[in-house]
């Protein structure tokens, strides 16, 4: 599996390529400045999000 890693996985195109990506089979890695943003944002479409600090 490959893994691709988004830096700037907003609500706009760090969306779009998050999405794409995962539905390519790709594990997707996601960077942000705020966890608690990202994580409610992608739980808002079912998906689980693991912070790392």
């Amino acid at each position: 599996m490959k893994t691709i890693a988004i830096i700037g996985a907003g609500k706009g195109l760090g969306l779009f390529l998050a999405k794409r990506f995962g539905k390519e089979d790709f594990q997707v890695a996601l960077v942000a400045r705020n966890a608690v943003k990202l994580a409610n944002l992608w739980w808002s479409y079912g998906i689980v999000v693991r912070s790392i600090y």
